[in-house]
């Protein structure tokens, strides 16, 4: 197993209990299929490994890429503005006006944890006229039987389920929420999309929905970039799987880029292949947030319980198959004899 991570010491004791080969600090390069020797050669920052099947578990970044608005990128200097998913450096924001892009969990974290700090004020803009009243991704995630099953599901009732999460948005925990608005310090924009945004004076000057106002630094809660075509590793891989655009097209006509780019999974989580010389991308296990719409998984504690067992019991079922030959041969020679 290869690892990647900053701190080995908070995984140490889950090495210890489980007992694998596992190395941190490791980035994976490039991941290819060895037709010769029917197996995986992962390219890596620690030396070359070999596997027979491949698990990516790179969590709710997926790509690794954090997404900025390119407003954002083009019009201000990188040293004031920060990415919630960066742990961004907040000290220095004592006294400062601050303006956070988002209106999700991670957003309102940073809102709360700048105050704390003793900002100035906090201003948080979203682009909806509201928050999202209802928590429906919170819904399923309590409920285990759709959690178990949503991987069942028909395309055409999944791409529905995927499109309905994707309009709806998901609102900042309740707790989170009051403790940010009861603060003086904070106000909450709606309908506040960045329309113009320059750098004057050492201050942000931005326009929010037809709002001007200035700021000494941004914290944008504005996601990560979930396409698969943007993970490195996986660019050999690419040409040979499905994606959900070459296998459903939806009746109504209503897409969405980020769906149709999504890798259209097996009942494992594993890629299906483009072709039927392609089988070998089955033995890959996507289990990214990248996904999260149309399979389902959103890399948390609740669904794990049921993706994994789905995963190892898939990988035991192509051993087995692979093997099929000696385990009839270990059956034909079986000559122990009940007393």
């Amino acid at each position: 197993m290869v690892s990647a991570g900053n701190d080995v010491e908070d995984f140490g004791w889950y090495c210890c209990l489980v007992d694998l080969p596992t190395q941190f600090e490791t980035r994976v390069h490039e991941i290819r299929w060895n037709e010769v020797d029917r197996g995986f050669e992962l390219h890596t920052s620690g030396g070359l490994f070999r596997a027979e099947f491949v698990v990516l578990c790179t969590g709710i970044e997926s790509a690794g890429k954090h997404r900025f608005p390119k407003v954002v990128e083009d019009a201000l200097p990188q040293h004031v503005y920060a990415h919630t998913m960066t742990e961004p450096r907040i000290s220095h924001l004592k006294d400062k006006d601050v303006v956070v892009i988002g209106g999700g969990a991670s957003a309102f974290d940073w809102a709360n944890a700048v105050m704390a700090a003793e900002a100035k004020s906090v201003d948080l803009m979203i682009r909806r006229p509201n928050l999202p009243q209802a928590h429906r991704v919170c819904w399923g995630s309590r409920w285990i039987g759709y959690q178990r099953h949503f991987i069942d599901l028909p395309d055409g009732m999944k791409w529905s389920y995927s499109l309905a999460d994707l309009d709806l948005g998901v609102p900042p925990p309740r707790d989170t929420y009051y403790e940010a608005v009861r603060d003086p310090r904070f106000r909450l924009f709606g309908a506040a999309g960045i329309k113009n945004m320059t750098y004057e004076g050492g201050k942000i000057v931005g326009d929010y929905g037809g709002t001007v106002l200035k700021h000494d630094f941004m914290i944008c809660g504005t996601g990560s970039n979930n396409s698969i075509f943007g993970q490195t590793e996986l660019q050999s891989i690419l040409p040979h799987i499905k994606v959900w655009k070459d296998v459903y097209k939806p009746k109504d006509g209503r897409t969405h880029p980020e769906l149709e780019l999504s890798p259209y999974l097996g009942r494992a989580l594993q890629f299906t292949p483009k072709s039927p010389e392609d089988t070998f991308v089955e033995r890959i296990y996507y289990l990214c947030s990248g996904v999260a719409h149309l399979s389902g998984f959103r890399c948390n504690l609740s669904a794990i319980q049921f993706v994994a067992s789905r995963v190892c019991n898939d990988i035991s079922r192509q051993i087995f198959l692979d093997h099929q030959d000696e385990v009839k041969a270990a059956f034909d020679a079986f000559d122990v004899w009940e007393e």
